[in-house]
């Protein structure tokens, strides 16, 4: 195990962690069962961000992880071991899926998100296909009065995804709408496709707001909605006329 001398130098390459935090982080790992010789800020970067994967914020998780130089067995087993498999997989199909390119900045390479999922590796391509129950963004935030919306939701807050067949750029969006019909954004174009397959099939979606992040968030990372898939339920779909609804008119509940 490192000692509280090589963890601090390490740190204090950084200039951001203050020494006498060192002793709490030394003993952080060691609690942890970290092996002599392991890199001490990656070791704390892997459990952070399993962390944040954990709490479901995905994405700054991930950011966390990517911070590794190095991953081997030990930090691959340290993943395993703090972060619970199936939200790690929802994150990492949020980044195969949901990606606007590399400019945000976040990305697990291949190869590593792999060996980390195991098994679950094998989920990640139909993830959004067949899993029941996840966390998506909600996109397209910053446009229109939508920011202010976000202001009053709530975490637990029910939210209904509209299929908006009627939309003129994309026929297969799918609105996050709050009750009183006012719209949040839209979840990812390349996500929406595979709900809205799903919803033709006769499977309904209920839906709550999962995670509120604050302003210092990228506005397409700020709303999380946790989505809970019915199969066979045929649960009704909401629908939302654009042009005949106010603001503040409750949505309408029907059958499709």
């Amino acid at each position: 195990m490192e000692t509280r001398a090589q963890i601090e130098a390490e740190l204090d390459k950084t200039g951001r962690v203050p020494s006498p935090f060192c002793g709490f982080l030394a003993e952080f790992l060691r609690n942890l069962g970290i092996p002599q010789g392991a890199d001490p800020i990656g070791m704390i970067n892997i459990a952070f961000g399993g962390e944040l994967i954990n709490q479901g914020i995905l994405l700054e998780g991930l950011r966390m992880w990517k911070r590794v130089s190095k991953w081997g067995i030990t930090e691959i087993s340290l993943a395993r071991k703090l972060t619970d498999p199936s939200r790690l997989t929802n994150a990492i199909a949020e980044q195969f899926y949901g990606a606007f390119g590399r400019s945000e900045g976040y990305g697990l390479p291949g190869l590593v998100a792999g060996a980390i999922l195991g098994e679950n590796a094998a989920k990640v391509s139909s993830f959004y296909e067949q899993e029941t129950e996840f966390l998506t963004r909600v996109v397209g935030v910053r446009f229109e009065d939508r920011a202010d919306v976000v202001e009053d939701l709530t975490v637990g807050e029910q939210l209904f995804l509209v299929w908006e067949q009627d939309n003129p750029y994309d026929p297969k969006a799918l609105a996050v709408m709050t009750r009183n019909g006012h719209k949040v954004g839209y979840i990812r174009r390349s996500i929406a496709r595979m709900l809205v397959a799903r919803i033709k099939s006769g499977t309904g979606f209920v839906s709550r707001v999962g995670v509120l992040l604050g302003e210092e968030y990228d506005a397409n990372e700020r709303v999380w909605v946790q989505v809970q898939a019915v199969p066979g339920s045929r649960l009704p779909v909401p629908r939302f006329d654009l042009d005949a609804n106010k603001p503040g008119a409750e949505i309408e509940v029907t059958e499709t």
